[in-house]
């Protein structure tokens, strides 16, 4: 469900392009929660003081069990972020339990001294909300220019040719060609090779991308998962009928699908281990800044 399917029946306002809401002092807003490779529905509430793992685990009971994290917005990890339920189709339904939700939540954080975020994260002075990137927390106009000056020399500084572009990918090239060592000597000597074994590729070239300390470049992402990708399935291709001629049957079909289908156990899950690189990429996101989809989101807020 998008959030605009029940935010307004719960309270939220949308301030340009975020929905937000006061409730008993608390401001609460909804956004996507970028989470590894996922973008998760979740409501997210700026507080006064850090939160502890304790009061998170806490937390996700009084939220009828949705995941719960702490994220940051300054220096601290001072924002919560709870999960929204996802799948239900029946809207009413929905809105009665993220509105359950939003209750018990706001109930225990006043009943265990948590308050609203008053200080502004740039300058750690008091300030008024606004939306701050995808952001919607305590701000000055003046701190949110700042920081967005910082950020559009960032992106300026990352376009047009970088020679870290050139060394991500030599990286990355070198921690496939080692990622296929181990694979390569297992089915040269032992006529086979342990499918796990091929993890190392997009592990390694992952590796080889965060060495390189590169922009953090959509292109760049595709271009190591497409890298990884065509060097699985190369070797697939190859190591197979390779194996298969070692074995006791006399055809590649025989070895592919009977006495267990090996060959297409390798195949399969080989296949699936091809796509790591685009995972491993964009794994990055949760270490890697990107800043031009930063600046995006204070663009559809200014």
């Amino acid at each position: 469900m998008k959030y605009s399917d029940y935010a307004e029946g719960l309270g939220f306002i949308k301030n340009k392009s975020i929905y937000v809401m006061e409730y008993e002092g608390f401001q609460i807003y909804l956004k996507d929660w970028q989470y590894m490779v996922l973008s998760i529905p979740s409501f997210f509430i700026p507080l006064d003081h850090p939160l502890d793992k304790a009061s998170i685990k806490d937390i996700q009971f009084e939220a009828l069990n949705n995941a719960c994290a702490a994220v940051s917005l300054g220096e601290s990890m001072d924002t919560l972020v709870v999960t929204l339920p996802e799948g239900n189709k029946q809207k009413d339904k929905t809105k009665e339990t993220i509105k359950e939700m939003i209750e018990n939540v706001v109930k225990y954080l006043k009943e265990n001294n948590y308050g609203p975020m008053e200080n502004c994260p740039v300058c750690k002075n008091k300030g008024e909300y606004q939306a701050f990137g995808s952001n919607y927390c305590p701000m000055h106009l003046e701190c949110r220019n700042k920081y967005l000056d910082a950020l559009k020399n960032k992106v300026n500084e990352n376009k047009g040719f970088n020679i870290k572009y050139v060394l991500a990918i030599i990286y990355v090239i070198l921690g496939i060609g080692i990622g296929l060592i181990t694979p390569i000597l297992l089915t040269i000597y032992l006529h086979d090779y342990f499918t796990g074994v091929l993890a190392l590729i997009p592990i390694l070239a992952t590796l080889g991308l965060w060495l390189s300390h590169a922009p953090n470049k959509k292109w760049l992402k595709i271009t190591v998962g497409a890298l990884v990708f065509i060097s699985v399935v190369t070797f697939l291709f190859i190591s197979i009928p390779y194996m298969a001629s070692f074995k006791e049957e006399t055809d590649i079909f025989s070895y592919m699908f009977k006495n267990g289908w090996p060959g297409f156990r390798k195949a399969l899950f080989g296949g699936i281990l091809a796509f790591g690189g685009f995972g491993g990429a964009k794994f990055l996101d949760k270490f890697k800044k990107d800043y031009s989809k930063e600046l995006e989101a204070f663009k559809e807020n200014e």
